[in-house]
């Protein structure tokens, strides 16, 4: 279902964000068009025999990007192929300009660009059209191949059919449609909790950590789909990838602790005043906030000071792609840290579980009381709740870590199993809006503040919570009951602020 979504999803920013060549001259030596991009999926033989023509990806003057878009060069350097016979014996240079030889068009495979740095990806062009490539020993003839000019002569190549290196290609391509889909409902969820009235501090966590998420994904996406070269704006939008889903993480770990904090110091919070709770928030956001950028500006240090630049643990952001090298980098830049904050949000998770089910225990000895009854059924629900909240807050990156780790590990032989996993956790964000929002309270708070901003006072009034008073109280409904020992806790929900 992923795979399908993500082919209509790169039908559709190949149509809207570029212009779609419908009648474009591939085999013409001159441009007579001020476009800088263009996009097609015809091919065209100038002239060569078929079984012996070079194949080049886009017209002369363009150069293959991502998402088979054609951009034009900015360099005046002629196009020129250097053609061998048997396999490393050099025969000639041929020119761009003997457009006779050339078949123009861009693969329809699934392609890689060979790394022309690195000497297994090594490979000779020969008189016969053939690519030949001395480390596996492989020849790809002209429909498995293209050349073009970026940065010096590349070449692209079309994966095979059962190779590792595809179904990575494909995973990812599930990923990023699922964060597309994402998108949306993350945004959805910021805009409904910054319209619901009398927010208290975890709502306003939950919005910082739904709009970093919706950043990083947005960032993530483009990387994956938009065409970046290697400049600074890839380099850019690279490190602010790597800062919103840092800083996501740590407000993640902010909203597991504030949650463990409020049920282990229940007292401690009833009767809090509006000031501390704004001094509270600033204290995470220094935390939450600035933990990450200090580790950005580490990274950016050993990328740019401290690391060799062929160095299997440098960065290497914007080199070869705008965010992380697989690998080393990955590990020690984004999955260690990811790791550890899931770890201790477990912990906050787990101490949190049992504070409720002692809540739960004293509560089931007034059963027999109707009212206190009552309240333990709200507190039993709300249990519920929070093992799907835990559920929400992160515990799918396990899967994700897990999944990146075996890849890596084995070279993504099993990368096919894990895109079930990693196209459910880009859905991460429909998931958020389901818990969160779709909820009867939401909707009648989110009616309330309609009929408040509109003057309708009464119809604001019906639907409930129309105290004189500000209140600090989230989505769901809270109640205060009486424990065997006379304390009063916060029984019904995760955070209680009756500000008094």
């Amino acid at each position: 279902m992923c795979l399908l979504l993500s082919m209509l999803v790169k039908l559709l920013l190949t149509v809207f964000l570029f212009q779609t060549c419908q009648s474009e001259d591939l085999c013409s030596v001159i441009s007579h068009t001020n476009r800088t991009t263009y996009s097609t999926k015809s091919q065209e033989n100038c002239g060569c025999a078929e079984t012996r023509c070079i194949r080049k990806c886009c017209k002369l003057g363009f150069a293959l990007q991502k998402n088979k878009i054609c951009l034009k060069r900015t360099s005046d350097e002629p196009f020129q192929v250097p053609l061998y016979i048997k396999h490393t014996s050099f025969s000639t240079i041929l020119s761009g300009r003997n457009i006779s030889r050339f078949k123009v068009g861009i693969l329809k495979c699934k392609f890689f660009k060979l790394d022309r740095d690195n000497p297994e990806d090594a490979f000779f062009i020969q008189e016969n059209g053939d690519l030949w490539m001395p480390s596996n020993g492989k020849s790809y003839g002209n429909g498995e191949y293209c050349l073009d000019e970026r940065n010096g002569l590349t070449a692209f190549v079309c994966f095979d059919n059962n190779s590792s290196e595809l179904q990575e290609v494909l995973a990812e391509d599930a990923e990023s449609t699922g964060m597309l889909i994402s998108m949306p409902f993350l945004a959805i969820t910021f805009i409904v909790y910054a319209l619901l009235p009398d927010k208290n501090l975890y709502q306003y966590a939950l919005m910082i950590y739904v709009l970093t998420l919706f950043l990083a994904y947005l960032q993530l996406v483009l990387i994956n789909y938009i065409t970046l070269i290697e400049n600074e704006a890839c380099i850019l939008i690279g490190y602010l990838t790597l800062f919103s889903f840092t800083t996501s993480f740590f407000w993640l770990n902010v909203i597991c602790f504030d949650i463990w904090f409020t049920f282990s110091r229940g007292r401690s919070i009833v009767g809090g005043r509006r000031s501390s709770e704004i001094k509270k928030l600033g204290f995470y956001s220094i935390y939450a906030f600035g933990v990450p950028l200090v580790l950005i500006i580490l990274v950016y240090l050993l990328q740019t000071e401290f690391l060799d630049p062929l160095s299997i643990h440098n960065p290497k952001i914007g080199k070869g792609k705008c965010f992380l090298e697989t690998g080393w980098p990955s590990l020690w830049y984004l999955y260690l840290e990811a790791g550890l904050i899931i770890i201790a949000n477990l912990v906050f998770f787990s101490w949190t579980a049992v504070s409720i089910r002692k809540v739960k225990k004293e509560t089931a000895m007034l059963k027999h009381n109707d009212s206190k009854r009552h309240a333990y059924e709200k507190s039993q629900k709300k249990f519920n709740l929070f093992i799907k909240l835990a559920f929400a807050m992160g515990i799918n990156w396990s899967t994700e870590i897990i999944s990146w780790f075996v890849n890596w590990q084995t070279d993504s032989a099993y990368s096919k199993i894990w895109i079930v996993t990693d196209c459910v956790n880009a859905l991460y964000g429909v998931f958020i809006f389901f818990i969160f929002v779709f909820k009867k309270k939401t909707w009648r708070l989110l009616k309330r503040r309609y009929y408040a901003f509109r003057g309708k006072v009464y119809l604001a009034h019906s639907m409930g919570g129309t105290s004189s008073r500000p209140t600090n109280i989230s989505t769901t409904e809270s109640t205060v009951t009486t424990t065997v020992n006379g304390a009063r806790r916060p029984e019904d929900n995760i955070l209680l602020h009756d500000r008094r």
